[in-house]
């Protein structure tokens, strides 16, 4: 007679695998406790390369920026330089217009050499710096500059040479202007402007030789410049 099983010896049906599966997935994960800190040090070393990319770009932007204006400043001041010593230039031309050649050069003598030293220094620092883009007006400038004090030196061919200066003058300072993106300039002058600004020139040496005559250094001898006439 066999003996009879007891509740704890009964042998229930084996699970199925499809029931082992479904336990298994409501557990909750089983996941290493080193995952988080490993995934936010990736983050934080990603955010720390784009943020290094990200200045870098900036302070390669920054020093573009900062060389153009330092280069721009250069070019401007040299420029301004170089009209100014050419407006130098032009005021020793401006004499030959009421004076004949005799009287012109006896007025400029002593002050041809070191105006056109300081032209010649001025143009050189300018060509140092200056952009390809206004090569053109450079040139143009020092060219019809430089032809004001060429013999000979007649009221037509003076004016028309004082003229050709004048326009390159201001062509040359658009180009400067439009350098730094500003809007152009347009003013000619006429042979009337012109021999207003001979006028006041020969006026202001008249004056100074007038000066000279009160500290004693007066001649009696007739004015070789011609300045005294009217």
């Amino acid at each position: 007679m066999s003996p009879t099983p007891t509740p704890s010896m009964t042998i229930g049906p084996s699970p199925s695998p499809s029931h082992l599966f479904v336990e298994l997935t409501n557990q909750p994960s089983a996941a290493p406790w080193w995952g988080v800190p490993v995934l936010a040090g990736c983050f934080l070393l990603l955010g720390g390369f784009l943020s290094y990319l990200l200045t870098r770009a900036n302070d390669k932007t920054k020093f573009h920026r900062d060389r153009a204006e330092r280069q721009l400043k250069e070019v401007v001041e040299a420029g301004a330089s170089l009209l100014s010593t050419g407006d130098g230039l032009k005021e020793l031309a401006l004499l030959a217009l009421p004076r004949n050649t005799a009287q012109f050069l006896a007025a400029v003598s002593g002050k041809i050499k070191p105006a056109t030293e300081a032209f010649a220094l001025a143009a050189n620092a300018f060509s140092l710096v200056y952009p390809s883009t206004i090569k053109s007006e450079f040139d143009r400038y020092v060219l019809t500059t430089s032809v004001l004090l060429m013999p000979p030196y007649e009221k037509d061919g003076q004016i028309w040479a004082l003229e050709e200066q004048g326009k390159a003058h201001v062509r040359l300072v658009n180009a400067l202007r439009a350098l730094e993106g500003r809007e152009p300039i347009d003013v000619p002058q006429s042979n009337e402007n012109l021999l207003e600004d001979a006028q006041k020139i020969v006026g202001r040496l008249a004056d100074d030789l007038k000066q000279n005559a009160n500290h004693g250094r007066h001649s009696a001898s007739p004015d070789p410049t011609g300045l005294s006439q009217p």
